[in-house]
């Protein structure tokens, strides 16, 4: 849809009118001088002549600077008529063709957490975790590493559509769980990180706890009979800088598939 712009050119401003007639007073005025000096007193006097052939000079030079500083002689297109059909140089352009800088930064923040969150769950992704970190300086904490338990055999047997729904669920629970102050990522297929700042691993286990109990009271999926769950693994962090939180990541993956390898082992 088409705006309607007001295409009436603007008038010169006040001191523009201002300046319009100084400049002209200060030619004129002399000038109806000589028109008295010859038409009432029918006699030239020279000293009145050359005192006002000087005043005249000089009302010329005060028009010259005063239209000068009203008219850009170099701008193309310069010309009297600009000069009372247009304002003066530098004026800005219309607020019609001015950018909507309200609707430009809600675009950029829109942008921004499209590019940060991951899209089926909602949760950051591993580049809005880190932006994250960065903007909140965090302490450091404990990190929590979690995948879904037997996810491969859901997507086999119960198909995409249900794994992307357990995923959902999950990343739900977490949300539903965590402080305001803790931040989670969905880190990729199925697999979620938790940063719980300022938390001692004790107290971040109880958090975790909870989630796992909410997915085996409340299932979100039943596979051979039996709730699916999370596999969970956890490590310090002294700081939240990038290579301190790599570090944990893979140190509380390792505790992660050692605790499923040893639950595998204990079922067979």
């Amino acid at each position: 849809m088409r705006a309607d712009i007001d295409s009436t050119p603007d008038l010169p401003s006040a001191h523009a009118r201002r300046m319009i007639a100084l400049s002209l007073g200060a030619v004129l005025v002399p000038l109806v001088g000589f028109v008295l000096m010859e038409g009432v007193l029918r006699q030239w006097h020279w000293p009145l002549f050359l005192t006002l052939l000087t005043a005249t000079l000089l009302g010329a030079i005060v028009a010259g600077f005063g239209l000068a500083g009203l008219v850009d002689p170099a701008a193309p297109g310069t010309s009297w008529l600009r000069l009372f059909a247009g304002g003066p140089r530098g004026t800005a352009p219309a607020a019609a063709d001015a950018p909507p800088a309200r609707a430009s930064r809600a675009a950029v923040m829109h942008l921004k957490a499209a590019v940060n969150s991951d899209l089926l769950t909602g949760l950051y992704n591993r580049r809005g975790f880190y932006d994250e970190l960065a903007r909140r300086n965090s302490r450091g904490g404990t990190l929590a590493v979690l995948d879904g338990d037997r996810f491969t055999a859901i997507n086999h047997q119960l198909g995409r559509a249900a794994g992307d729904r357990v995923l959902r669920a999950i990343a739900g629970r977490i949300a539903d769980t965590i402080r305001p102050s803790d931040l989670a990522a969905r880190w990729g297929g199925d697999e979620f990180v938790i940063l719980f700042e300022a938390v001692a691993r004790g107290d971040a286990e109880k958090i975790i706890r909870r989630i796992e109990a909410s997915l085996l009271q409340h299932p979100v999926a039943l596979l051979d009979g039996m709730a699916v769950s999370v596999n969970i693994g956890l490590a310090p962090c002294i700081d939240a800088s990038d290579v301190v939180i790599e570090a944990a990541v893979k140190d509380a993956g390792e505790e992660l598939y050692a605790l499923k390898r040893q639950a595998r082992a204990a079922c067979a």
